[in-house]
């Protein structure tokens, strides 16, 4: 997967979106840490870290839930982020945010090195509303 541009116009043009993260329990300290860092901000009891005592079968699940136009699916494709459309994703986020249940996302996808882009281009764990483009870009228009 290639790394995208500086300020890429397509991170301003999700509709609604979700990050979720689900941590095992080796890796919890870590991605607060990791997240604390590059946000400023402290996560440990957001509703949209997930962890589980038990433990799973993997450090470190991240999820991006969301809609977008197209083309902007596309343009994530010609990255290498590998989106999944429809049914096809899991939607967990439903018990989490109940607006998800009435108009569920378009969108998902599971991948950490996108969520960390995510996160450095200014979305933060849970909802969010889309960010506004920087004054050279002028709309979501293709």
């Amino acid at each position: 997967m290639r790394q995208p541009r500086t300020g890429v116009r397509f991170f301003a043009c999700f509709s609604r979106i979700i990050l979720e993260s689900r941590v095992g329990p080796d890796q919890f300290e870590p991605f607060i840490t990791k997240y604390g860092v590059r946000t400023g901000e402290g996560c440990r009891d957001h509703k949209s870290l997930i962890t589980r005592e038990g433990g799973w079968d993997y450090a470190l699940d991240t999820k991006v839930y969301f809609d977008a136009p197209e083309w902007v699916i596309e343009n994530l494709a010609a990255i290498g982020v590998h989106v999944l459309k429809g049914k096809k994703h899991r939607m967990f986020y439903v018990s989490l945010y109940p607006s998800a249940v009435k108009e569920p996302y378009q969108y998902s996808i599971s991948n950490n090195e996108f969520f960390w882009w995510l996160v450095d281009y200014g979305y933060r764990l849970g909802e969010n509303d889309p960010i506004p483009f920087p004054a050279q870009e002028k709309s979501c228009a293709v």
